[in-house]
């Protein structure tokens, strides 16, 4: 494997909170954090792993894994995201309106181009999806979170402004608006 992307579809169980430090910090290529991972993750952790890591939390899973609350991260998403960053030496992606991409060198970049159609579930797990692929093909961890991010973002805006979801069957149908 050249990358691996933990958390989509995990629980916050004892076992798995065993598993995704221990994976974590033993992980020979570079490692993408996403959903629950972060809910069970031990920052020290990130400071002892053996490859680079990507940390992908919306403000919430960011106040969890931080002991902050939402709304001290919200006032302040890139200062709290740097010293994230900075802390574990982790790239930190702190999704949200005006997506924060923070660097343990302190550079950062904030992406306002994203659509909110994209604040679904799921879109998250897509999204770390995308970096562990550009990841894998050995672009640098900044790199790979800010192609991600763009491409995500370029996507939504292609949805049509109407576009709805509507639950069949325990599934999520998508059917833009103008055919219904």
């Amino acid at each position: 494997m050249d990358t691996v992307v933990i958390g989509p579809g995990l629980s916050a169980a004892p076992e798995i909170q065993r598993l995704v430090n221990g994976f974590v910090a033993d992980c020979p290529v570079p490692v993408v954090i996403d959903a629950d991972a972060l809910n069970v993750l031990d920052i020290e952790v990130l400071k002892k792993r053996k490859a680079p890591a990507i940390l992908t939390p919306h403000p919430g899973e960011f106040s969890r894994l931080c002991g902050l609350s939402t709304e001290s991260v919200q006032k302040d998403r890139c200062r709290k995201a740097i010293e994230l960053s900075k802390n574990t030496g982790a790239v930190v992606v702190l999704k949200g309106a005006g997506t924060v991409i923070a660097c343990p060198d302190g550079k950062y970049y904030i992406n306002t181009s994203g659509h909110n159609c994209l604040a679904v579930a799921g879109s998250g797990d897509v999204l770390a999806g995308m970096i562990g692929s550009f990841a894998g093909m050995r672009v640098t961890p900044e790199m790979a979170a800010c192609l991600a991010y763009s491409f995500m973002a370029d996507a939504g805006k292609c949805l049509p402004e109407k576009a709805t979801a509507r639950r069949v069957t325990g599934r999520v149908k998508f059917r833009p608006s103008y055919l219904m």
